[in-house]
């Protein structure tokens, strides 16, 4: 009998160890002390979570995460970040904020999204000296990196000139609609280095948002721009840079594109600049209403009275014309991805940007 029932233990003692050789391992997880190490990082590496609160911090990769929200795909794994306090009591929110730093390996816009519960939102986020995505947030619940599947990027292109007149020609993308520029024309080569190119799209920028921003990837560019935009804006650009304006390109907050152009002074007839902010967004507002007051709260320094077009498929787009100055403003969806854009027109280029 004792032989028997030892055979009977040997034999269930073996069929969990093969359970358990089987089972699907559980989710990478590790938690630190906060408090005493000042930071707390996954095990592959990808997310630190830094900060000097006095909790044990917990980060663990989600199995079946939150899907992407349209035109968005997710890079890299899901977080879902806890902590507790020393009383073992589940922390969610903190007085002073955490930062969480992505190593992303990603030559694109990203950036941070955090889930609440419904769906995924942006964070506002910015790139590192070393390349690295950084954000601010004072709660914890998952979050990722994540990116427009239709991102947003400038490209410069070259200019084909014919002997007599000597006008560029604009080739604009598929979806855009074709311009020919004046007799008069160039086209300027941007010899800006990086971070004179900086300074004027954060004056552009910071003209438009009221607020300080950080400008990554800034350049020049001559001849064309190809930005992933509705046509409307796409053929406001060529033409602008094909009256003699000098261009130049970059992102703010990671993932939002900058476009500002000058004019050439006396190289060319044009005067004043042209500039477009355009902000990737997870949804698209629920009515004409909620879209001005959306566009309003992202483009503060917009104050002039909108007019809504008569007519746009693909979401809501508003004029103005005021002291001299012309306004457009859009929430539209393109390439499946929802795009908030400003763009504002002044000299010469008033009349570029579209209603």
């Amino acid at each position: 009998m004792k032989t028997k029932a030892s055979l009977i233990f040997m034999t269930i003692a073996m069929m969990m160890l093969v359970a358990c050789a089987n089972a699907t391992p559980p989710p990478a997880q590790s938690e630190f002390d906060l408090g005493a190490r000042g930071f707390a990082a996954s095990p592959d590496g990808r997310l630190r979570v830094m900060g000097n609160a006095p909790v044990l911090v917990a980060l663990k990769q989600m199995t079946n995460p939150p899907a992407a929200p349209s035109g968005w795909e997710l890079i890299g794994p899901v977080f879902d970040i806890t902590a507790r306090d020393q009383q073992q009591r589940p922390v969610a929110k903190f007085l002073a904020p955490l930062l969480l730093r992505f190593d992303v390996f990603e030559d694109r816009p990203l950036t941070v999204l955090v889930h609440d519960g419904t769906s995924w939102q942006i964070v506002p986020s910015e790139l590192d000296a070393d390349g690295a995505l950084i954000a601010s947030v004072d709660h914890l619940t998952p979050y990722t990196v994540g990116a427009p599947t239709s991102a947003t990027s400038a490209t410069s292109r070259s200019v084909t000139r014919t002997p007599a007149p000597r006008t560029p020609t604009w080739t604009p993308g598929a979806r855009a609609t074709s311009f020919t520029p004046g007799a008069n024309a160039t086209v300027t080569v941007a010899t800006a280095v990086p971070s004179d190119a900086a300074t004027i799209l954060k004056s552009a920028a910071e003209a438009i948002k009221q607020k300080t921003v950080k400008i990554s990837g800034a350049s020049g560019y001559t001849g064309s721009l190809s930005v992933a935009v509705p046509p409307a804006l796409q053929s406001a650009l060529g033409a602008a840079i094909g009256m003699s304006g000098t261009g130049y390109s970059g992102f703010y907050n990671a993932v939002n594109q900058v476009v500002t152009i000058q004019a050439a002074g006396s190289r060319g007839a044009a005067t004043g600049a042209l500039s477009l902010l355009v902000e990737p967004k997870t949804s698209m507002p629920a009515n004409a209403s909620d879209a001005q007051a959306q566009l309003k709260s992202l483009f503060p320094g917009i104050t002039a009275t909108l007019t809504q077009a008569t007519s746009v498929s693909n979401g809501y787009v508003f004029y103005a014309m005021s002291g001299g100055v012309a306004y457009s403003l859009g929430y539209v969806l393109y390439n499946n991805v929802p795009l908030a854009y400003a763009m504002i027109g002044t000299g010469t280029y008033t009349s570029l940007v579209p209603k």
